[in-house]
């Protein structure tokens, strides 16, 4: 999905890559980012950690299991030594007017309503504990 082609277009800017997946299918490597020490191995000496992570199709609690893969990048990354976080999904979070955010309009599908709000739950976990980090994503900064 949107992982592969940010991979895909980093290698063809002569970056480095290293793709991790939760399945290690198409040539990445399999792991699970929730667990700090996994990702503290695969990302040390990397400039940078691109995370693109969608919810899971198999039933699991779609929010929780987002803020724990959340939660073990922080805090490998951190460990790591790795400034720099991007964190790519989808456009529910973002703001169509001030405060009211694309997942929160009139019409929005209803069924897409859970793994959409995980995805927004993952941003401000990475908006609300990463102010240590360079980081970038569709969720701005909270004013302070």
């Amino acid at each position: 999905m949107i992982g592969s082609r940010i991979a895909a277009e980093a290698g063809k800017r002569g970056h480095e890559v290293t793709g991790v997946t939760r399945s290690g299918k198409d040539g990445t490597l399999a792991a699970d980012a929730s667990d700090a020490d996994t990702v503290a191995r695969l990302v040390a000496a990397h400039a940078a950690v691109v995370l693109a992570v969608s919810p899971p199709r198999d039933g699991i609690e779609a929010a929780e299991s987002l803020l724990e893969v959340g939660r073990g990048v922080l805090d490998g990354v951190r460990r790591a030594g790795v400034r720099r976080l991007a964190v790519v999904g989808g456009a529910g979070s973002l703001e169509v007017s001030l405060g009211v955010q694309v997942v929160d309009t009139p019409g929005f599908p209803e069924d897409a309503l859970p793994p959409v709000r995980a995805q927004v739950t993952l941003f401000e976990l990475v908006r609300d504990n990463a102010d240590d980090l360079d980081r970038n994503g569709p969720t701005s900064p909270r004013p302070r």
